[in-house]
């Protein structure tokens, strides 16, 4: 592991663990508010941990982007693929409905779980596939910490199953290209990313839930 991935991970494990103290403070409503904060930075150090980007990598990352905003205008709009659901004011500026830096969301983790993917098989298939469960499994985490945080709301208080079936549909579309795209390509903090997501959610599931 090279240098500048030990100290971005460092980096991320600090702003998640303050993230998770101030949530827990009478600060609360005011770190809530720096989620896109957040979320910037996540996706800023991931994507200046990956090894040679080039062309097909900045394609993957609009493509991410970009799909990952457009079904969540779609889900709000319609209720048609996530079911119904509205968002807050929590994560900024919004377009159709939909908050524009949920596409970075998208985007931190396609690549967190890609990699994921990635360590645990070398058969593109599996890697598909692995990489939407491990959404799908990430998901499953914030689906209530979003709700308690009111960084969205769903019309029946809790997220449907076509949620999560939407979640993987998606997840794996975006993974089969992921997977062939940038198959011979690497990101040096991208299992870390989904670790620290992943106990970031679970302690944040003990504390307010």
């Amino acid at each position: 592991m090279t240098v500048k991935a030990k100290r971005s991970i460092i980096v991320l494990i600090i702003l998640h663990v303050v993230g998770i103290l101030g949530m827990l403070s009478p600060l609360k409503h005011w770190f809530v508010a720096l989620t896109p904060v957040n979320l910037l930075i996540t996706a800023g150090l991931l994507l200046w941990n990956h090894r040679e980007f080039r062309l097909s990598t900045a394609w993957m990352l609009l493509l991410a982007y970009f799909v990952g905003l457009g079904v969540e205008i779609i889900g709000v709009a319609t209720g048609a693929i996530f079911g119904e659901y509205k968002y807050g004011i929590v994560l900024g500026p919004k377009l159709a409905g939909a908050p524009m830096v949920i596409g970075v969301n998208w985007v931190i983790l396609l690549f967190a779980s890609g990699e994921l993917a990635r360590w645990m098989f070398r058969w593109v298939g599996w890697r598909m596939i692995a990489g939407a469960f491990s959404m799908v499994l990430l998901d499953i985490l914030i689906e209530p910490v979003a709700i308690s945080l009111e960084w969205w709301a769903w019309t029946r208080g809790v997220p449907p199953l076509m949620n999560y079936v939407g979640w993987f549909l998606v997840s794996l579309s975006l993974h089969a290209v992921y997977a062939w795209t940038l198959r011979d390509q690497r990101n040096d903090i991208g299992s870390a990313v989904f670790a620290i997501l992943f106990g970031f959610f679970v302690l944040l599931n003990i504390a307010l839930v």
